[in-house]
Protein backbone atom coordinates (compact mmCIF):
# COMPACT_ATOMS: atom_id res chain seq x y z
CA UNK A 1 0.00 0.00 0.00
CA UNK A 2 3.12 2.28 0.66
CA UNK A 3 3.66 1.96 -2.85
CA UNK A 4 0.76 4.00 -3.56
CA UNK A 5 0.25 6.60 -1.35
CA UNK A 6 2.73 7.69 0.97
CA UNK A 7 0.86 10.58 2.41
CA UNK A 8 -2.28 9.67 4.24
CA UNK A 9 -5.29 10.80 2.48
CA UNK A 10 -6.68 11.06 6.29
CA UNK A 11 -3.61 14.11 6.22
CA UNK A 12 -4.53 15.68 2.62
CA UNK A 13 -8.21 15.88 3.50
CA UNK A 14 -8.00 17.29 7.06
CA UNK A 15 -5.18 19.87 5.62
CA UNK A 16 -7.77 20.92 3.18
CA UNK A 17 -10.58 21.17 5.22
CA UNK A 18 -8.51 22.85 7.51
CA UNK A 19 -7.04 25.32 5.34
CA UNK A 20 -11.13 25.95 3.78
CA UNK A 21 -11.84 26.76 7.54
CA UNK A 22 -9.48 29.49 7.66
CA UNK A 23 -10.80 31.50 4.86
CA UNK A 24 -14.68 30.80 6.79
CA UNK A 25 -13.49 32.14 9.72
CA UNK A 26 -12.22 35.79 8.54
CA UNK A 27 -15.18 37.90 9.45
CA UNK A 28 -16.82 40.64 6.93
CA UNK A 29 -16.69 43.77 8.79
CA UNK A 30 -14.46 46.56 7.34
CA UNK A 31 -15.69 47.89 4.18
CA UNK A 32 -14.09 51.11 1.69
CA UNK A 33 -11.23 51.22 0.08
CA UNK A 34 -8.41 49.17 1.44
CA UNK A 35 -5.66 51.30 3.21
CA UNK A 36 -2.01 50.62 2.52
CA UNK A 37 -1.12 46.91 3.99
CA UNK A 38 0.44 48.01 7.60
CA UNK A 39 4.21 46.72 8.29
CA UNK A 40 4.39 43.26 8.78
CA UNK A 41 4.62 42.44 12.47
CA UNK A 42 7.69 40.13 13.38
CA UNK A 43 7.32 37.37 15.25
CA UNK A 44 3.73 36.52 14.13
CA UNK A 45 4.10 33.04 15.35
CA UNK A 46 3.36 31.93 19.22
CA UNK A 47 4.88 28.40 19.90
CA UNK A 48 2.96 28.65 23.31
CA UNK A 49 -0.60 29.78 22.04
CA UNK A 50 -2.08 32.99 23.53
CA UNK A 51 -2.70 34.09 27.00
CA UNK A 52 -6.65 35.12 25.75
CA UNK A 53 -9.26 34.59 23.56
CA UNK A 54 -8.94 38.25 22.53
CA UNK A 55 -5.13 37.42 22.01
CA UNK A 56 -6.42 34.37 19.83
CA UNK A 57 -9.06 36.79 17.68
CA UNK A 58 -6.35 39.75 17.52
CA UNK A 59 -3.27 36.70 16.19
CA UNK A 60 -5.91 35.74 13.40
CA UNK A 61 -6.57 39.12 12.09
CA UNK A 62 -2.98 39.93 12.10
CA UNK A 63 -1.82 36.54 10.68
CA UNK A 64 -4.63 36.40 7.89
CA UNK A 65 -3.48 40.66 6.89
CA UNK A 66 0.04 38.73 6.81
CA UNK A 67 -1.01 35.70 4.64
CA UNK A 68 2.18 33.92 7.69
CA UNK A 69 1.68 30.79 6.55
CA UNK A 70 3.77 29.55 9.51
CA UNK A 71 1.98 31.35 12.59
CA UNK A 72 -1.71 30.19 10.82
CA UNK A 73 -0.44 27.30 11.58
CA UNK A 74 0.90 27.40 14.59
CA UNK A 75 -2.54 28.47 15.82
CA UNK A 76 -3.86 25.39 15.83
CA UNK A 77 -3.98 23.26 18.86
CA UNK A 78 -0.56 21.50 19.41
CA UNK A 79 -2.70 18.17 19.21
CA UNK A 80 -4.22 18.81 15.99
CA UNK A 81 -0.41 19.85 14.75
CA UNK A 82 1.21 16.36 16.12
CA UNK A 83 -1.79 14.47 14.20
CA UNK A 84 -1.11 16.58 10.96
CA UNK A 85 2.38 15.87 10.67
CA UNK A 86 5.19 17.89 8.58
CA UNK A 87 3.03 16.39 5.36
CA UNK A 88 0.12 17.82 6.57
CA UNK A 89 1.60 21.11 7.31
CA UNK A 90 2.66 21.85 4.23
CA UNK A 91 -0.81 20.85 2.61
CA UNK A 92 -2.80 23.17 5.23
CA UNK A 93 -0.35 26.03 4.67
CA UNK A 94 -0.42 25.70 0.57
CA UNK A 95 -4.43 25.36 1.01
CA UNK A 96 -4.29 28.25 3.46
CA UNK A 97 -3.05 30.53 0.94
CA UNK A 98 -5.64 29.21 -1.60
CA UNK A 99 -8.42 30.66 0.23
CA UNK A 100 -7.21 33.83 1.74
CA UNK A 101 -8.56 35.55 -1.56
CA UNK A 102 -6.87 39.12 -2.14
CA UNK A 103 -10.14 41.28 -1.05
CA UNK A 104 -10.05 39.11 2.54
CA UNK A 105 -7.03 39.96 2.53
CA UNK A 106 -7.02 43.66 1.67
CA UNK A 107 -9.85 43.76 4.25
CA UNK A 108 -8.16 41.95 7.07
CA UNK A 109 -5.40 45.09 6.24
CA UNK A 110 -7.61 47.70 6.83
CA UNK A 111 -8.59 46.48 9.98
CA UNK A 112 -5.51 45.56 11.42
CA UNK A 113 -4.10 49.37 10.52
CA UNK A 114 -6.83 51.22 11.77
CA UNK A 115 -7.32 51.07 15.97
CA UNK A 116 -10.77 51.65 16.14
CA UNK A 117 -11.51 48.81 13.89
CA UNK A 118 -9.26 46.23 15.19
CA UNK A 119 -10.93 46.99 18.39
CA UNK A 120 -14.52 46.12 17.36
CA UNK A 121 -13.14 43.55 14.89
CA UNK A 122 -11.51 41.74 18.42
CA UNK A 123 -14.67 41.78 19.85
CA UNK A 124 -16.57 40.21 16.87
CA UNK A 125 -14.24 37.42 16.21
CA UNK A 126 -14.75 36.37 20.20
CA UNK A 127 -18.40 36.41 20.49
CA UNK A 128 -18.33 34.17 16.99
CA UNK A 129 -15.75 32.21 17.02
CA UNK A 130 -15.58 31.62 21.02
CA UNK A 131 -16.74 27.85 20.41
CA UNK A 132 -13.49 27.16 18.02
CA UNK A 133 -11.47 28.25 20.66
CA UNK A 134 -9.72 25.70 22.67
CA UNK A 135 -7.07 25.50 25.70
CA UNK A 136 -4.04 23.30 25.80
CA UNK A 137 -1.89 23.48 29.09
CA UNK A 138 -3.68 26.95 29.91
CA UNK A 139 -3.15 28.11 26.17
CA UNK A 140 -5.94 29.48 23.69
CA UNK A 141 -5.44 28.26 19.92
CA UNK A 142 -8.46 28.02 17.17
CA UNK A 143 -9.29 24.37 15.84
CA UNK A 144 -10.58 25.25 12.58
CA UNK A 145 -12.14 21.75 11.89
CA UNK A 146 -14.75 22.60 13.90
CA UNK A 147 -15.32 25.95 12.04
CA UNK A 148 -16.02 23.80 9.14
CA UNK A 149 -18.21 21.50 10.53
CA UNK A 150 -19.87 24.93 12.82
CA UNK A 151 -23.98 24.89 12.74
CA UNK A 152 -24.94 21.57 11.36
CA UNK A 153 -25.86 18.66 13.41
CA UNK A 154 -25.51 14.65 13.10
CA UNK A 155 -29.18 14.51 12.14
CA UNK A 156 -27.91 16.83 8.76
CA UNK A 157 -25.87 13.70 7.63
CA UNK A 158 -29.07 11.68 7.14
CA UNK A 159 -30.20 14.16 4.50
CA UNK A 160 -27.33 14.56 2.31
CA UNK A 161 -27.40 13.71 -1.23
CA UNK A 162 -24.75 11.58 -2.30
CA UNK A 163 -23.27 11.34 -5.65
CA UNK A 164 -24.58 7.99 -7.72
CA UNK A 165 -21.58 7.89 -10.18
CA UNK A 166 -18.08 10.05 -10.24
CA UNK A 167 -18.55 12.71 -12.75
CA UNK A 168 -15.24 12.65 -15.10
CA UNK A 169 -16.28 15.93 -16.76
CA UNK A 170 -13.56 17.91 -15.31
CA UNK A 171 -10.81 18.10 -12.81
CA UNK A 172 -13.38 19.35 -9.70
CA UNK A 173 -16.09 17.60 -10.59
CA UNK A 174 -13.94 14.06 -10.27
CA UNK A 175 -12.38 15.92 -6.92
CA UNK A 176 -16.14 16.48 -5.59
CA UNK A 177 -17.47 13.42 -6.45
CA UNK A 178 -14.58 11.16 -5.17
CA UNK A 179 -14.63 12.96 -1.78
CA UNK A 180 -18.19 12.62 -1.12
CA UNK A 181 -17.65 9.19 -2.13
CA UNK A 182 -14.71 8.15 0.04
CA UNK A 183 -15.90 9.73 3.03
CA UNK A 184 -19.15 8.43 3.36
CA UNK A 185 -17.91 4.79 2.53
CA UNK A 186 -19.23 4.49 -0.76
CA UNK A 187 -16.05 2.94 -1.88
CA UNK A 188 -17.15 1.20 -4.94
CA UNK A 189 -17.94 4.36 -6.26
CA UNK A 190 -15.24 6.10 -4.91
CA UNK A 191 -12.63 3.58 -6.55
CA UNK A 192 -13.94 4.92 -9.91
CA UNK A 193 -12.46 7.93 -9.15
CA UNK A 194 -9.03 6.48 -9.40
CA UNK A 195 -6.84 6.73 -12.43
CA UNK A 196 -7.45 3.21 -15.01
CA UNK A 197 -3.61 2.39 -15.30
CA UNK A 198 -3.61 2.46 -11.08
CA UNK A 199 -6.66 -0.17 -11.13
CA UNK A 200 -5.24 -2.07 -13.44
CA UNK A 201 -1.55 -2.45 -11.67
CA UNK A 202 -3.02 -2.64 -7.71
CA UNK A 203 -6.85 -3.84 -8.73
CA UNK A 204 -9.65 -2.78 -7.35
CA UNK A 205 -9.56 -4.84 -3.86
CA UNK A 206 -6.82 -3.69 -2.92
CA UNK A 207 -7.39 -0.21 -3.53
CA UNK A 208 -10.85 -0.20 -1.59
CA UNK A 209 -8.69 -1.81 1.35
CA UNK A 210 -6.72 1.19 1.14
CA UNK A 211 -9.51 3.87 0.99
CA UNK A 212 -11.06 1.78 4.59
CA UNK A 213 -8.00 1.79 6.09
CA UNK A 214 -7.50 5.51 5.46
CA UNK A 215 -11.20 6.10 7.16
CA UNK A 216 -10.41 3.85 9.79
CA UNK A 217 -7.61 5.88 11.02
CA UNK A 218 -9.59 9.14 11.16
CA UNK A 219 -11.06 9.15 14.58
CA UNK A 220 -15.20 8.79 14.66
CA UNK A 221 -15.53 12.47 15.94
CA UNK A 222 -13.61 14.03 13.01
CA UNK A 223 -14.68 11.71 10.34
CA UNK A 224 -17.94 13.63 11.49
CA UNK A 225 -17.44 17.09 11.45
CA UNK A 226 -15.33 16.31 7.88
CA UNK A 227 -18.91 15.29 6.57
CA UNK A 228 -20.68 17.92 8.40
CA UNK A 229 -18.40 20.85 6.65
CA UNK A 230 -20.11 19.25 3.15
CA UNK A 231 -23.77 20.38 4.14
CA UNK A 232 -24.61 23.89 3.61
CA UNK A 233 -23.03 27.11 1.74
CA UNK A 234 -19.81 26.60 2.67
CA UNK A 235 -19.61 23.38 0.30
CA UNK A 236 -18.29 25.18 -2.61
CA UNK A 237 -15.26 26.56 -0.91
CA UNK A 238 -14.43 23.89 0.48
CA UNK A 239 -14.49 22.13 -2.62
CA UNK A 240 -12.59 24.68 -3.86
CA UNK A 241 -9.83 23.60 -1.49
CA UNK A 242 -10.03 20.58 -1.78
CA UNK A 243 -9.31 20.23 -5.89
CA UNK A 244 -6.39 22.40 -5.08
CA UNK A 245 -4.75 19.69 -2.93
CA UNK A 246 -5.72 17.23 -5.54
CA UNK A 247 -5.08 19.20 -8.53
CA UNK A 248 -1.48 18.01 -8.97
CA UNK A 249 -2.40 14.24 -9.02
CA UNK A 250 -4.90 14.64 -11.66
CA UNK A 251 -4.48 12.97 -15.01
CA UNK A 252 -6.92 13.02 -18.35
CA UNK A 253 -7.17 9.75 -20.03
CA UNK A 254 -9.79 9.56 -23.23
CA UNK A 255 -11.44 12.63 -22.25
CA UNK A 256 -12.12 11.67 -18.45
CA UNK A 257 -10.66 12.87 -15.60
CA UNK A 258 -9.19 10.70 -13.08
CA UNK A 259 -7.07 10.68 -9.60
CA UNK A 260 -3.67 9.38 -9.50
CA UNK A 261 -2.85 8.10 -6.12
CA UNK A 262 0.44 7.57 -7.10
CA UNK A 263 1.45 11.17 -7.11
CA UNK A 264 -0.08 12.39 -4.14
CA UNK A 265 3.04 12.52 -2.41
Amino acid sequence: MKIILKKSHSLILKSALLAAAVGLAAPVMAKGTPAPAAAKVQKLAMKNGYASKEAVAEAFIRIYAAVDREAMWMMLPPALRKVLGAQGKQGFQDSACNSMTPESVAQMKLIASNPELMKKAIAELVTNLEKFMVQEKGRWYLDFLKVAAAGKSEKDLANVKLPERIDHTSGPKVVETYVMTLMFGKLDLAVDAIAPEVRRIYGDKRLKALLAQELRSLPPEVLKQVKLSFIGSEKETIFKNMYATYKKALVKTNGNWYIDLRKMR
